[in-house]
């Protein structure tokens, strides 16, 4: 654990940097940093030991990847690498991922260095392995295997494939050719890899993205949203889709996302017959896309409640009538 867990301090990712650095320590040195190998001690004198003591570094640790794991295992969390207000970019920037493509990364486009065997165990003892295992005397047959190869199929679930879509992961690497029409960095495996504090450039998941490309995803996600608001609106009310709401957008903006569709299409659904147009000066100035869902849940909520006070007072008035009937007849 890292030391602000073991003292009871708050804190966010910050004992994830802290396992990385264990990590790649125990990889190079072949035990953890803060116990030797096959040392058995109390969990009061490992606390001890993580929250004051320093590990040791021999001549396995080059010079870069020992500045690397120093900087992941600090004991301040606020000099910790990975911390600051880059976070996960400060991580990825460092030299000992230089050359490393993050983009082709991320898509899955570059090929590991190493692809271990299935069939090979990878321990100097059966026992290593043996005793991390809760099942016994489990045979494998074909048939089992057969049904593992159709289960490993490569195949990605639905829910996956939309993330995907909504963080525009694999949008840069939809491109080909820059307009010289010379091959784009994605693709060029000699070219080094992108600055990723380019605005333009965003990482795959939001909480590790910089607060500028963060915006300006968010930005054009939302602009994408009013665009297909807006078209089916149109579409619910009658008003035809030709110019008049398209000077007001972008041409990257003219085809939605499916998610985006999703969106504007439950809104539209929603006020469909309950309130006028929406204004498209609204539309053309807000470029955060929050007016115009403001103004969707403010008319929506309005509507509902304006339905709701005559269906109460509908059913009263009913009631009475039958109650009065009912007395006349008596």
């Amino acid at each position: 654990m890292a030391p602000e867990v073991i003292r009871g301090e708050r804190y966010t990712f910050s004992p994830d940097w802290f396992g990385l650095g264990c990590i790649v320590y125990e990889m190079i040195m072949g035990q953890p940093p803060f116990r030797k190998r096959r040392e058995r001690l109390k969990r009061e004198e490992i606390d001890r030991r993580v929250c004051e003591d320093a590990e040791v570094y021999n001549q396995r640790f080059g010079e870069i990847v020992r500045d690397f794991t120093s900087s992941l295992l600090q004991k301040d969390k606020t000099q910790r690498l990975g911390c600051n207000e880059r976070d996960a970019l400060a991580v990825k920037a460092h030299p000992w991922f230089q050359g490393i493509n993050w983009k082709r990364l991320e898509a899955g486009l570059i090929e590991p260095p190493f692809t271990p065997d299935p069939h090979a165990v990878y321990a100097k003892d059966v026992l290593d392995i043996e005793q991390f295992s809760t099942v016994k005397g489990v045979k494998i047959e074909s048939e089992d295997i057969n049904f593992y190869r159709k289960f490993c199929s490569g195949a990605v679930s639905i829910p996956w494939q939309q993330e995907m879509l909504e963080t525009e992961c694999f949008d840069d690497l939809n491109i080909f050719y820059n307009p010289d029409g010379t091959l784009v960095a994605n693709l060029n495996e000699q070219m080094p890899p992108l600055d990723e504090d380019s605005p333009k450039s965003h990482c795959c998941f939001p909480f590790f993205a910089s607060s500028t490309s963060s915006s300006n995803h968010n930005s054009k996600k939302n602009t994408r949203s009013k665009s297909g608001s807006m078209t089916n609106h149109s579409n619910a009310t009658g008003i035809p889709n030709d110019s008049t709401f398209s000077p007001t957008l972008p041409p990257s903006t003219q085809a939605a996302s499916p998610a985006s569709s999703v969106t504007g299409l439950v809104i539209a659904d929603h006020l469909e017959g309950l309130a006028p147009p929406l204004d498209p000066n609204i539309l053309s100035t807000d470029e955060s896309g929050r007016a115009l869902l403001d103004l969707a849940v403010l008319r929506s909520q309005a509507v509902l409640n304006s339905n709701l006070d005559r269906r109460i007072s509908g059913e009263g008035d009913r009631i009475s009538s039958v109650s009065n009937s009912v007395e006349a007849s008596q």
